[in-house]
């Protein structure tokens, strides 16, 4: 009994002593350390009702925080399995650009680790293609990607990757349509090889890169274009597979225009499109180094929006 009780004291020490180091490393005003207390009165107890998502390391809640008079929203991520919190937090409160979602709080306490965002209120991404959202225009689409090309090429400029490029970590600003990535993801304590976005040079290494991060973002890339999720299990067993795979076999075969966003058809420049496939086809390649920087992906996204531009001009598109 001695025993259990001296590892549940030096449990307690070691955990007050994270949350004095986490305290030491905040921006003076630039974020809050939350009580545990507090996230709980913010999120009903983490009421099921206000869950946004679920990941394999981590809970988004939907919280309010301050007064009910002055209430702020607020999404509320709880973190699961991470080996090194300090690492994690510390990493966090030091991001800072107008396409990542801003970090407003932290709480770290009784082994709960939360991390308090900005409530982006119009959604992510994936709801605008293929969920109840309203689906996008195509410029919209492209300035989309670009937006979070120029968030990645701020992390792989820090020397970090995001680790979980998803259209669900792409949230879209409810009166600019800006995007903003959220859901930087901890290094992996295994390999995951069940997640569909998965990088298969990581999945073959267990190294997760920048060039990870580029092989996701094709995927994105896929989906922005077919308004369809990577895996779709409902669906006959040869559409099943990758989407990756299926699109490259209807481009071999000639027929990748009827697979297109039914929304798109018509308003999508050819120069545009081209220009488009070909940078998802390269983000998609098996290696990582034969995958280009982020910085190329970005140029060659901001020259697809030139093409729509000059159609534009010209009064070819809606």
């Amino acid at each position: 009994m001695g025993d259990v009780l001296l590892d549940l004291e030096y449990a307690l020490k070691l955990d007050e002593s994270l949350a004095s180091e986490c305290a030491k490393i905040l921006p003076s005003g630039l974020c809050r350390q939350f009580s545990l207390s507090e996230m709980e009165a913010a999120t009903n107890n983490f009421h099921e009702s206000l869950l946004m998502g679920r990941g394999s390391s981590s809970s988004v809640y939907l919280g309010k925080i301050d007064s009910a008079a002055l209430a702020t929203m607020v999404a509320v991520r709880r973190v699961y399995g991470v080996r090194d919190i300090h690492c994690l937090i510390e990493t966090v409160l030091k991001l800072g650009h107008g396409h990542l979602v801003p970090l407003v709080g932290y709480c770290h306490e009784k082994e709960t680790t939360l991390l308090i965002y900005e409530y982006v209120a119009g959604g992510d991404l994936r709801e605008h293609l293929y969920g109840m959202k309203p689906p996008l225009s195509w410029r919209q689409r492209i300035e989309t990607c670009i937006g979070v090309a120029r968030g990645l090429c701020y992390l792989h400029g820090l020397q970090l990757t995001h680790g979980a490029v998803r259209t669900s970590n792409i949230l879209l600003d409810d009166q600019e349509c800006l995007a903003k990535i959220t859901n930087i993801a901890p290094p992996p304590t295994e390999v995951c090889e069940t997640d569909s976005y998965s990088d298969p040079e990581y999945l073959r290494t267990g190294l997760r890169t920048e060039k990870s991060d580029v092989y996701c973002f094709g995927l994105v890339l896929l989906e922005v274009l077919f308004a369809r999720p990577v895996i779709e299990r409902q669906r006959p067993e040869e559409q099943a597979a990758w989407l990756a795979r299926w699109a490259l076999l209807c481009q071999e075969e000639g027929y990748l225009h009827r697979i297109i966003d039914p929304y798109l058809k018509g308003k999508i420049n050819p120069q545009c499109l081209n220009k488009f496939l070909e940078t998802a086809e390269k983000c998609l390649a098996f290696r990582g180094d034969d995958r280009p920087s982020i910085g190329d992906v970005l140029s060659d996204l901001e020259c697809a929006l030139e093409f729509t531009t000059r159609c534009e001009w010209r009064g070819k598109l809606r």
